[in-house]
């Protein structure tokens, strides 16, 4: 993660799981590859588009920030602007969210079968 951060925003560079160390000057390249919208090939704009996530958040409410991941541009919602939120403690992580048993395989077998509905005693 990088982060620049001023008053009213702050803005996270968050790299994908194969760049370890994220650099100030990786960043510049991703931001000046899209202010100049200058790319040589499809490919290569989908390669630096999918190499990091800039996720910004405004101070105020961090609720209105932004993502650049596909998740958040397809419901407006992400893990990554909740976890950066919780980084700079714009908002906290209730602890019955973090009891929640994560990635909990399904019961071997076929589920048991429906009771009907509306029936008597």
């Amino acid at each position: 993660m990088l982060t620049q951060r001023s008053e009213e925003v702050i803005i996270t560079f968050i790299a994908k799981k194969c760049l370890i160390n994220l650099t100030s000057e990786q960043v510049r390249e991703y931001k000046r590859s899209f202010h100049e919208n200058h790319w040589p090939s499809f490919d290569t704009y989908v390669e630096m588009r999918m190499s990091m996530w800039a996720v910004s958040i405004p101070t105020e409410n961090w609720k209105s920030g932004t993502c650049s991941c596909p998740p958040f541009l397809k419901k407006h919602k992400c893990k990554h602007l909740i976890a950066v939120a919780a980084t700079f403690n714009l908002t906290s992580i209730p602890i019955s969210a973090k009891a929640i048993v994560l990635g909990q395989k399904k019961k071997r077998g076929r589920p048991a079968k429906a009771t009907k509905a509306l029936v008597r005693d």
